[in-house]
């Protein structure tokens, strides 16, 4: 059987990009991953703040709520590539 991560909980970090580094994502959560919360963190100078990316054949992020997060001067805030919603 497949391991799947859950009720993960990113919270209450500072992370900081020069915003010359290409194809950095400050997170990312990729494959079967349900119950995710990000909230209370401060992401700057990153091409992507927050990726979520499905993983072929094993499955895409589920459940994830992102809330209360500064996410500034970054080329994305949030890329969503998972077919799932996120709140």
């Amino acid at each position: 059987e497949l391991a799947k991560m859950a009720n993960v909980v990113i919270t209450n970090n500072v992370i900081t990009a020069d915003g010359n580094q290409p194809n950095i994502n400050a997170v990312r959560i990729a494959g079967p991953t349900t119950s995710v919360t990000i909230t209370d963190n401060s992401i700057t100078g990153t091409p992507r703040a927050v990726h979520l990316r499905p993983e072929t054949v094993i499955g895409s992020p589920s459940g994830v709520v992102i809330n209360d997060n500064r996410l500034i001067a970054n080329d994305i805030g949030l890329l969503n590539e998972s077919p799932n919603a996120v709140d």
